[in-house]
């Protein structure tokens, strides 16, 4: 699901197209419970 970038931020400040698809990937992520770093 898309979000969409036209919600209301502190200072009017919005989030640029590729810091929205980052935090849809790390939601993603979260949500599957993927790890991002692996144990060694």
């Amino acid at each position: 699901r898309k979000w969409d970038t036209r919600g209301e931020y502190r200072n009017g400040n919005t989030l640029r197209e590729y810091q929205l698809e980052g935090v849809t990937w790390l939601l993603f992520n979260w949500v599957r419970q993927t790890k991002l770093h692996p144990s060694r």
